[in-house]
């Protein structure tokens, strides 16, 4: 449905969002006029958004022909998923040298939480608590442009294959990886919380780019 108050950016977010979850295919074509009606917008803010989401590398305009959806590719995928380990390590090594007393409370909550509901096989509340011990890690770090950077990678991979990383069959795995990065931030252990942690992102690209 059409939203005339929509922005460039807003824009850019529900197109962006069919691009990675395929709802709009590879090779599909970017029309300004089909775009413009279907959102109930100006060309304006159309065009705009078509040019951030080809900086972006999402798409590509063909001259004479126009523009074009590219897409993730698998090769994407695994790069996203190298990319969000840098900056992940670069988070829990930061949350294991700065974490107060509080931060450590949040962990330990955290960490019973997701004892309590892999107990359960309760995948939807796991999904949360996974979110919600990753962003106490990124706080934790206190780096605005840190959390930055991760959150746009999350929103990529998150809208193309991060959920297939988190399914049933693996809670008592998961869970297994994120005690180790939990114990090693409480030991305000820096070494220890970034190797955990970046195994930790390894084992989630492999489940998430499993072939099925």
């Amino acid at each position: 449905m059409g939203n005339r108050g929509q922005t460039s950016e807003q824009l850019a977010d529900a197109i962006r969002e069919e691009i990675l979850k395929e709802t709009l295919r590879p090779g599909s074509k970017l029309t300004e006029q089909q775009i413009s009606q279907r959102f109930g917008v100006s060309r304006t803010p159309v065009r705009e958004a078509i040019g951030g989401l080809e900086a972006e590398g999402l798409v590509e305009t063909i001259p004479n022909r126009g523009a074009f959806v590219v897409g993730l590719s698998a090769t994407d995928a695994a790069d996203l998923f190298e990319i969000r380990k840098h900056y992940e390590i670069i988070a829990a090594r930061r949350a294991a040298e700065l974490a107060t007393k509080d931060d450590i409370e949040k962990f330990d909550e955290s960490a019973e939480f997701m004892r309590y509901y892999t107990g359960r096989d309760d995948l939807p509340r796991m999904k949360q608590i996974n979110k919600d011990f990753h962003e106490t890690i990124y706080k934790t770090a206190s780096s605005r442009l840190l959390l930055v950077s991760i959150r746009r990678v999350i929103i990529y991979l998150n809208l193309s294959v991060h959920t297939k990383s988190y399914r049933r069959e693996n809670l008592a795995e998961i869970l297994a990886e994120h005690e180790r990065v939990y114990r090693a931030i409480k030991r305000r252990d820096p070494d220890k919380a970034a190797a955990a942690m970046g195994e930790h992102i390894d084992n989630m690209a492999k489940r998430a780019l499993k072939k099925q």
